[in-house]
C-alpha cells in the first residue's frame, strides 16, 4: 500500500505537471530542482504526458535515477488539493491484483496528452535492480518504511541528470 501512495507523491509533489490555458506548466519540486529536467519535462519529445488518473498513477513505477519516462498532467491544481480528501481504500481495491506498470509503459484507457518517442530512455536502457522487485520489510518505523518505499519503487541509486 505504501508503494502505491509513494507513487502518488512522486508523480505529483515531485514530478507533476498541470495543464494551463497557455500550455503545460511544472508544479513538481523534483522537476524544478533541475534545469535539465525542466526542459526535458516540457520540451523534449521523449517522455509521455498522460492525463492524471489516480488508479493509473498508483500502478506506475517511477525512475529515481534519471529523467521520468512519463509525466502525469493535472487539469488544474484543485485536483492536487482534492487528493488530500480522497479515501484511498476504494482505489486500492480497484487496483488490487493488477500488475504494476513500468515507467514508460502506456496503458489501455490512458488519456494521452502527448505520446513520447521514448528515444532518450531507449538509448540508456538499464535493467531494473532486483531490489525493485522484492517485497519490503517493515523495519525502522513509518518514516523509514516510506523512504524505502520510494527507493524500492525506482531503485536505490541517486538521480543523475546527465544527457
Amino acid at each position: 500500500m505504501l508503494a502505491e501512495l509513494a507513487r502518488v507523491y512522486w508523480y505529483t509533489v515531485e514530478f507533476g505537471l498541470v495543464n494551463q490555458p497557455d500550455g503545460l506548466r511544472i508544479y513538481g519540486s523534483g522537476i524544478l530542482s533541475s534545469s535539465a529536467e525542466t526542459r526535458f519535462a516540457l520540451e523534449d519529445s521523449s517522455p509521455h504526458r498522460v492525463r492524471f488518473a489516480l488508479p493509473r498513477v498508483m500502478r506506475t513505477r517511477y525512475r529515481i535515477d534519471d529523467f521520468q519516462e512519463v509525466y502525469f498532467v493535472l487539469d488544474n491544481l484543485t485536483q492536487l488539493l482534492d487528493l488530500a480528501q480522497i479515501d484511498f481504500m476504494p482505489v486500492y481495491g480497484q487496483i488490487a491484483g493488477l500488475p504494476a506498470l513500468d515507467p514508460g509503459e502506456l496503458a489501455a484507457g490512458d488519456q494521452i496528452i502527448r505520446q513520447g518517442t521514448g528515444a532518450y530512455h531507449r538509448g540508456r536502457q538499464t535493467p531494473r535492480p532486483a531490489s525493485a522487485r522484492q517485497p519490503m520489510a517493515d523495519a525502522g518505523g513509518p518514516r523509514s518504511f516510506f523512504l524505502r518505499a520510494i527507493r524500492h519503487d525506482g531503485g536505490d541509486r541517486g538521480r543523475h541528470h546527465t544527457r
